[in-house]
């Protein structure tokens, strides 16, 4: 079995408007959690709510969709927090599901 690399960089995107990207990202000490610097792209003010609650379930019904642009997958099953100007990352990734 081939393990990936932790992607460093995710697109938070509603259709195909790239809302933000999320770069710099590292692990963050929690497990399974990493933290990527928040860099907004477009409007944004509609889903921080949702985000600052780590409300995943909200962020689906939004149609917001995180890819991993290295590839263009995207990954389904995702809960971001965002404090700051950082944002905590969960998720799974599906080429491993």
């Amino acid at each position: 079995m081939i393990k990936r690399s932790l992607p460093t960089t995710f697109h938070l995107k509603r259709g195909d408007e790239l809302l933000a990207v999320l770069e710099a990202c590292r692990l963050s000490g929690e497990m399974f959690w990493q933290i990527c610097t928040f860099v907004s792209k477009g409007d944004t003010a509609a889903i921080e709510a949702a985000i600052h609650a780590d409300n995943a379930e909200e962020l689906f019904e939004m149609g917001l969709r995180l890819v991993d642009p290295l590839d263009n997958t995207d990954i389904e099953y995702f809960s971001l927090f965002l404090e700051g100007g950082q944002v905590w990352v969960r998720y799974a990734d599906p080429r491993d599901l």
